[in-house]
């Protein structure tokens, strides 16, 4: 049995959300203009944090309308140098391109479609970042925790540092540190708020939970989870309008945190807890253990493994699932080594951010693709299409994750400086 700690406020009730008659039945987010998509990754060879911002302000169809624009105002602005440089680039299919600094590639997969080399809008040097994770609060991407690779207790780092999309002359800020260190520690931006979960080397970790401020510029500890709670296991679901944030254990209840009341309130998993896939070498698994996306009062996740959609709707408990069609002629995914993310724009459309197996085969980078999916879920049945898909080409890049970010700047979307960002005690500037 688990031994239960001081008195905290803790609800037991059905559902933590408001009646199903308070919410209309379409998507209750709406889309910000300036919203743009910041994916990051290793770079492979240079041991450091790369981020690359991208402009995810499109409706249905505009990346492809983007690519054609491109490709026809790479052919009137290319003008070769010489015609060794000519025949170069025709025969590697580039074309230099005045969009943002970037080269357009020719593309095997998707049939037609075009490439967009693009240099970081960040970087941040340290191999002790490798296991930390990043999150979008307003217009800063907060990077939390890190390996340091020292024996325990120094494991586990407990720096956090930020960068500001709206400033072309941003610094990495070394921000107050966490109390306790974690590695891939589970986050949720709510109510102006920064809170971290799990990752830490402590037996206590129902007790050790915390929030960041921004205001008072203080973490905080958060009233522990008085149910035994596998916390840097579970996927975090995040209702930012309705100030809440659910944790989705995939063996246990499902706990929902509300802002507002302080407290923690267990909800019925119903059908959410049954659901399991055969996974990797036959093994069952739960079909929703990765980062999941929220629009309205459903959660939504993507499963590589047999490219899939999930839905599970909270108010009716119900679960959902359809394939993702014509998924497979946008290129290649691996359901084993790939780790996308499903990210929500607005209304029905989602994006889907991820790392094909393949190398680009004319330059050999890697090719990062990112999908718009229209994802509608009418009269309890789940239907999902591939609307369109961009992709960037990087250089030695392996992806981690995706967030949005609100109000970046023009300058950091789809990497128009060359500029670097390096770790060391004190910021340093990015050299332009």
């Amino acid at each position: 049995s688990f031994s239960c700690f001081s008195p905290i406020p803790f609800v037991f009730l059905s559902h933590p959300f408001l009646s199903p008659s308070s919410f209309p039945a379409c998507f209750l987010q709406v889309k910000m203009a300036d919203t743009v998509i910041f994916f990051y990754g290793d770079h492979e060879v240079k041991h450091e944090l790369c981020w690359y911002g991208v402009n995810a302000s499109e409706d249905d169809d505009l990346y492809k309308k983007a690519n054609h624009e491109a490709a026809a105002r790479a052919a009137l602005t290319y003008i070769p140098t010489n015609s060794e440089e000519e025949e170069s680039s025709k025969r590697k299919g580039i074309r230099s391109s005045a969009i943002c600094g970037g080269n357009l590639y020719s593309l095997n997969v998707p049939i037609g479609g075009l490439g967009l080399r693009i240099q970081p809008s960040a970087n941040f040097r340290g191999v002790s970042l490798r296991r930390s994770r990043c999150v979008a609060l307003g217009p800063y991407i907060y990077c939390i925790g890190g390996f340091s690779g020292l024996p325990r207790p120094r494991a586990y780092l407990d720096r956090v540092h930020r960068f500001d999309t709206r400033s072309p002359d941003s610094t990495w800020e070394t921000c107050t540190p966490m109390n306790v260190g974690r590695i891939f520690p589970r986050m949720a931006a709510v109510d102006g708020k920064l809170f971290v979960l799990g990752g830490t080397l402590e037996k206590e970790y129902q007790n050790l939970n915390e929030y960041f401020d921004p205001s008072t510029n203080k973490w905080e500890f958060l009233p522990p989870i008085p149910v035994e709670y596998g916390v840097s296991t579970c996927p975090i679901a995040v209702f930012s309008e309705h100030k809440k944030f659910v944790l989705c254990s995939p063996t246990r209840c499902l706990l929902c945190f509300d802002v507002n009341d302080w407290s923690w309130t267990r909800m019925d998993g119903g059908e959410f807890l049954s659901r399991r896939i055969t996974g990797i070498r036959g093994v069952k698994i739960h079909a929703c253990q990765k980062k999941p996306a929220v629009a309205g009062l459903t959660i939504y996740w993507f499963c590589p493994h047999y490219l899939y959609v999930h839905a599970f709707d909270l108010l009716e408990n119900k679960w959902f699932s359809a394939p993702v069609k014509n998924l497979k002629m946008e290129g290649d995914l691996d359901g084993i080594e790939c780790f996308p993310t499903l990210l929500h724009l607005h209304d029905e459309l989602f994006c889907l951010v991820w790392d094909d197996c393949n190398l680009h085969a004319e330059t050999k980078l890697t090719q990062i693709r990112c999908t718009i999916l229209q994802i509608s879920l009418r009269e309890w049945t789940l239907s999902v299409l591939v609307k369109s898909t961009q992709t960037y080409l990087l250089d030695n890049f392996h992806l981690v994750d995706a967030v949005l970010v609100d109000g970046a700047l023009e300058e950091n979307i789809k990497s128009s400086t060359d500029g670097r960002m390096e770790e060391n005690i004190k910021p340093v500037k990015r050299q332009l």
